[in-house]
C-alpha cells in the first residue's frame, strides 16, 4: 500500500486577499518542497470532490449551512468573522476541502493506501457546531470523524491536534462524545482563547505549552499526555490535525518548534499505528511561513511514506 496526497485545485478559487496569512500560496509552498525532495513522485495523488451535504450536516447544523450559502457574495471580499474573509469562491472550495477529508477517511478505511496526507484550505478545526471562525468555515476534521463513525460504523476515533492553536471547533462538536478521543497540544493563554478545560469535557486530553516553548516540551508533553490515554483507547482509526504553525519560523504563534519535531511527531504516531495496524490520515490545518511550511510538511510526509 502506499501514501495518498489529496488535493484539488478549487482552492485557488477562496481568494482572501494579499494581506492575509491564510492564501493559495501555503499549498504552492507545500507541493514545490514536495516536487524539490523528490517526495511528490514517490505520493499517490487524488484529486477530490466537494463533500455531499449530508456529510456537512453531521458536523454542522442546517441553519449554520445555509446562512454561508446566503451570505457567499457575488463580488468582492465579506468577513463572516474579524478573521475569516469569504470570496465568491470560498464555499466552493469549503466543500472541496471537506470533500477531500471525507474521501480520504473512506480510502484508509477500504484499506486501499496505507495513510493518507490531504491538503485543505480553508482549513477547518477552528469552525464550530454553528460558527465560522480562525480561517475555517466547515470543520473538516469533524466531518471527517463523523463520517468513520455513522457511515462506516466506527466506535473509537482518535483526533490528534498539534497546531499552535487549540482546535476549539472540533472540540465544539464532538466533546463528550464517547466514540473520539481529542488530544490537542497547543500555546497557552492564546487564540482562541475558548477556556475549552480538559476537566470539563470527558473526551478531551489537553497538553499545555507555553510561550516559547521548543522541542523537548512539546515531546515532553506529547508522551507525559497523549500516550497513555490514547493507549487504553484503543483506536480503530487515528485523525490528525496537522498544524504547522507551532515551528520557530511562524509568524503566527509564539512557540519554537524545529522541522524535526514535525517528522519526530509524525515518527511517533507511525510506531503507534504500525504496533496495532491502525489506520490513519492527517489534514491540514496552520502554517503561515512558506518555507517553514513547505519543509516541515515534507519532513511530516516522508514519515508517512516509509511507514506506507
Amino acid at each position: 500500500m502506499s501514501t495518498a496526497y489529496f488535493c484539488f485545485h478549487q482552492h485557488f478559487s477562496h481568494a482572501t486577499g494579499d494581506d492575509h496569512p491564510e492564501h493559495a500560496l501555503r499549498i504552492t509552498a507545500i507541493e514545490n518542497a514536495l516536487h524539490e525532495a523528490g517526495t511528490w513522485e514517490q505520493l499517490t495523488v487524488c484529486e477530490s470532490g466537494p463533500a455531499k451535504r449530508a456529510d456537512i450536516l453531521r458536523a454542522h447544523s442546517p441553519g449554520y449551512v445555509e446562512q454561508l450559502d446566503l451570505i457567499q457574495p457575488q463580488h468582492g471580499r465579506i468577513y463572516v468573522d474579524e478573521d475569516t474573509p469569504m470570496s465568491p469562491g470560498s464555499l466552493e472550495a469549503a466543500y472541496h476541502s471537506a470533500g477531500a477529508a471525507v474521501e480520504a477517511v473512506d480510502a484508509v478505511l477500504r484499506g486501499q493506501f496505507r495513510n493518507a496526507f490531504v491538503a485543505t484550505r480553508p482549513p477547518g478545526h477552528h469552525a464550530e457546531h454553528k460558527r465560522s471562525m480562525g480561517f475555517c468555515f466547515f470543520n473538516n476534521v469533524a466531518v471527517a470523524a463523523m463520517r468513520a463513525a455513522e457511515t462506516h460504523h466506527l466506535q473509537r476515533i482518535a483526533i490528534l491536534d498539534f497546531d499552535a492553536h487549540q482546535g476549539n471547533g472540533t472540540i465544539d462538536i464532538l466533546q463528550n462524545d464517547v466514540r473520539f478521543l481529542l488530544c490537542s497540544t497547543f500555546q497557552h493563554p492564546f487564540y482562541p482563547y475558548s477556556h475549552y478545560e480538559a476537566n470539563k469535557y470527558n473526551n478531551l486530553v489537553n497538553g499545555y505549552l507555553q510561550a516559547g516553548a521548543g522541542s523537548r516540551d512539546f515531546r515532553d508533553t506529547i508522551l507525559n499526555y497523549w500516550a497513555e490515554p490514547l493507549r487504553r483507547f484503543a483506536p480503530e482509526l487515528i485523525i490528525v490535525s496537522a498544524g504547522f504553525d507551532a515551528h520557530r519560523e511562524d509568524p503566527m504563534a509564539e512557540l519554537c518548534l524545529e522541522d524535526d519535531d514535525y517528522r519526530w511527531i509524525a515518527q511517533w504516531i507511525s510506531n503507534f499505528t504500525n504496533a496495532r495496524h491502525t489506520p490513519w490520515l492527517a489534514i491540514l490545518e496552520g502554517g503561515y511561513d512558506m518555507n517553514a511550511l513547505g519543509r516541515c510538511v515534507n519532513e511530516f510526509i516522508g514519515v508517512m511514506l516509509e511507514q506506507a
